[in-house]
Order: C-alpha cells, then structure tokens, then sequence
C-alpha cells in the first residue's frame, strides 16, 4: 500500500522540474486515505491497482 510518506518523495521528485509536467502516480497496490488527501492537495492523479486493472481489460476488448 502506498503511503503519505511515498506520495511526499513523489513531490519532492517532481518539484525539481523546471516546467509543466503530468503528476501521475500509478500503483499495482492501493493507496492509503492520508495519500489520496496529499496527493488531491498537490493536483497527483492517482491510478490504483484495480484502476489498472481496468485500464487493461479495456484495452483488450478494443484491440482484439
């Protein structure tokens, strides 16, 4: 499970760029309440295990 702790490294990694960039965080996991809150406060989409999971089956369905 990701964490407060991790999403704040994700910040902290995405803050040296100097421009415009996507913050998204994806996860094979899920994430705990306290990251989704941190991560809602500084515009990080979250993508969760399941999320993925979806995303895949999707796909699947459209390219076969």
């Amino acid at each position: 499970i990701i964490g407060a702790r991790d999403v704040r490294q994700f910040i902290d990694t995405v803050g040296i760029f100097q421009y415009k960039v996507l913050k998204l965080l994806v996860t094979t996991s899920d994430f705990t309440s306290d990251a989704q809150i941190l991560a809602e406060r500084h515009g990080i989409q979250l993508i969760s295990g399941s999320q993925v999971e979806g995303l895949v089956r999707r796909s699947r369905r459209v390219f076969s």
